[in-house]
């Protein structure tokens, strides 16, 4: 029989080399993101900055005067410190902003399929994993974003990467780029810092204990310069920020959902979050106060209540657990619905849903379960991340680094549902030949 156009181009691809599929990938998903910066671009939500994303912008405004700064930080750094050197090199440009995140998501889309073609072993989960990223609603609208999450995504496949070439080749390299990656991510992401024992352990137990050094080093080539001017301006080496005390506080607390909810009406963005909670630690003591102990007065709040109402606390604790898989992006100062209404692509791409990778990312976990002494990481890291987003509080950017993981199982999902439904077409087949070929009596 022969072949017809769709298996010839089948064919064709599945010859091509890596090189070439990375690029077709990368342009895809760089044409998918830059095609909606173009739809959206128009709109006054784009071109008006409002909370976070403000707030983003009067930061890297004052980096710019001041690249050290004077004060412990609160929120992620990395972010306004990117949107800072972007403006340095090219002027102030929304346009260029987003942009190079379109860029960087393209990117991330290569990295996951290197990274899903080594460790699973198949360039069909490889690349399946990173066309997923490329056609994923909320990816793309993250990258119309001024906010750090755009470069959530990216770290984290820079991680994935990272891990699968050490175990692909255990170089030393490739244990500090990870270590790097991992540290980068933990600017943008803070609860990334529950991959680092994670993580050493997993080098320890694979590579052994030589493997740690290059690993560690790595994370403290980041995170050491940070925590070491945090003490400087502040007095304490916070590693990353001072927010963790307030974060737990606004997760865990008798009027929370959940979700997240201001110390004060009608405060959203993290510069008014900062200040009320300044102002209501310093008024609770009646003195001035230095930020670890701001973080340590919210702390203590939110374990008082837990220890005093356990009962509520698990069943809270098990309301964010189940958000954190929930279909639904619980929203920030950004709703999406809003930039779906200004673009047919966010309309097409929505439909390849969170809630669509969690049940083929798990069709793929037990597809690949004989395969768990590589790819068990890839699932440790998934629940670590769900778990550490869990014991805060829940919101749809919170999950991002969860996304490349679900999109390699689910790729191996798709794949073992193909391997499936080819095989029961065999025998079918192969039954109608036997039957068709039995004599007429």
């Amino acid at each position: 029989m022969t072949a017809g156009p769709l298996e010839r181009a089948w064919a064709r691809l599945a010859r091509a080399s890596d090189r070439r599929l990375s690029l077709l990938l990368f342009a895809l998903a760089f044409v998918v993101r830059a095609s909606y910066l173009a739809q959206i671009s128009a709109t006054e939500f784009a071109r008006v900055l409002v909370g976070d994303a403000s707030a983003y912008e009067a930061w890297a405004r004052e980096i710019r005067r001041d690249w050290i700064g004077h004060e412990v930080f609160y929120q992620a750094p990395l972010y306004p410190y990117f949107l800072a050197a972007l403006d340095a090199v090219f002027g102030p440009s929304l346009f260029v902003v987003r942009l190079v995140q379109a860029a960087l998501g393209g990117a991330s889309c290569v990295l996951l399929a290197g990274a899903g073609r080594r460790l699973f072993r198949s360039r069909g989960v490889g690349y399946g994993a990173g066309l997923l990223l490329a056609l994923y609603g909320p990816a793309l609208f993250f990258t119309g974003l001024i906010h750090k999450t755009a470069l959530d995504l990216f770290f984290t496949t820079a991680v994935l990467y990272a891990v699968a070439r050490v175990d692909e080749t255990p170089r030393r390299r490739w244990l500090a780029l990870a270590g790097v990656s991992l540290g980068c991510l933990a600017l943008t992401r803070e609860n990334a810092l529950a991959w680092l024992p994670l993580l050493a352990a997993w080098f320890a137990w694979r590579q052994g204990l030589r493997a740690l050094g290059p690993f560690l080093l790595g994370a403290a080539l980041v995170l050491g310069p940070v925590a070491a001017r945090n003490a400087a301006v502040g007095g304490r080496p916070f590693i990353t920020t001072s927010q963790g005390g307030v974060n737990f506080y606004l997760g865990n607390n008798a009027d929370t959902d959940g979700t997240y909810a201001p110390l004060r009406f009608g405060h959203g963005s993290f510069a008014q979050e900062r200040q009320d909670a300044i102002d209501l630690a310093e008024q609770a003591a009646g003195r001035k106060l230095a930020p670890g102990e701001v973080s340590s007065y919210w702390s203590g709040r939110a374990l008082d209540w837990i220890s005093a109402h356990p009962g509520d606390w698990l069943r809270l604790l098990a309301r964010k657990w189940m958000l954190v898989w929930n279909d639904h992006e619980i929203a920030d100062s950004d709703e999406p619905i809003v930039y779906r209404d200004a673009s047919v692509i966010l309309r097409a791409t929505s439909l390849l849903s969170f809630g669509v990778l969690c049940p083929l990312a798990l069709v793929g976990l037990v597809a690949t379960w004989s395969a768990r002494r590589r790819v068990g990481v890839l699932a440790l890291l998934l629940l670590a991340s769900a778990a550490s987003t869990a014991a805060f509080l829940v919101f749809a950017r919170y999950r991002a680094p969860m996304i490349p993981l679900l999109a390699l199982f689910a790729a191996a999902g798709v794949a073992r549902l193909a391997d499936v439904a080819r095989a029961r077409q065999t025998r079918l087949l192969s039954s109608m030949g036997a039957w068709s070929s039995r004599p007429s009596s």
